[in-house]
């Protein structure tokens, strides 16, 4: 049921963070997180199919390949799937905040509030807080150690879900790592 090995490396290579690319080498898709998460994203928009134990593109799949690029409407199905359906906490080990997905428009308008200019995650992860005080709940709840620091659970998590895995995928924000 995985993408194959040397596919999933070339993945891997073009498309995977970081921290997975200074692996030596992976030995099946599921360690690849970002490829995984890939894979069904592309499922999800309907750009692939599994047939006979097989992945395909479908037409749609085809024609964006064969186009080299994505049209306005194969970019908002993208946008629209990862927005709405595609699961933020795939894989990355933070507590269900669900608020972090859910508020999408809030945040966004947070971003386009206050980072005309860079500034500091931290202060768009703490108006986010202020502005959903409730998501502390959610992780106090959540058990394991989560439950020490709520506030640095949720900074963390809305850091890591909406702006890194969001808004820099999609190329909303330009984000400089030391």
């Amino acid at each position: 049921g995985n993408l194959p090995l040397k596919f999933t490396r070339e993945l891997l290579e073009a498309f995977g963070t970081l921290p997975e690319r200074r692996r030596i080498s992976i030995r099946s898709e599921q360690e690849a997180t970002s490829v995984l998460a890939i894979r069904h994203i592309l499922k999800m928009c309907k750009w692939i199919k599994k047939e006979k134990k097989h992945f395909k593109l479908t037409l749609k799949g085809r024609k964006i390949v064969k186009g080299g690029r994505l049209s306005t409407g194969d970019f908002w199905t993208l946008f629209s799937v990862f927005a709405r359906e595609f699961n933020w906490g795939f894989q990355d080990r933070y507590p269900e905040i669900l608020i972090v997905q859910q508020s999408i428009v809030f945040s966004l308008y947070l971003v386009h509030r206050m980072a005309r200019e860079f500034v500091d995650a931290d202060e768009i992860a703490d108006g986010f807080v202020r502005a959903f005080p409730l998501a502390l709940e959610e992780a106090k709840t959540s058990g394991a150690w989560f439950s020490a620091d709520p506030s640095g659970t949720v900074k963390n998590c809305f850091k890591l879900r909406f702006l890194d895995r969001f808004c820099e995928y999609f190329g909303l924000v330009v984000i400089r790592r030391e």
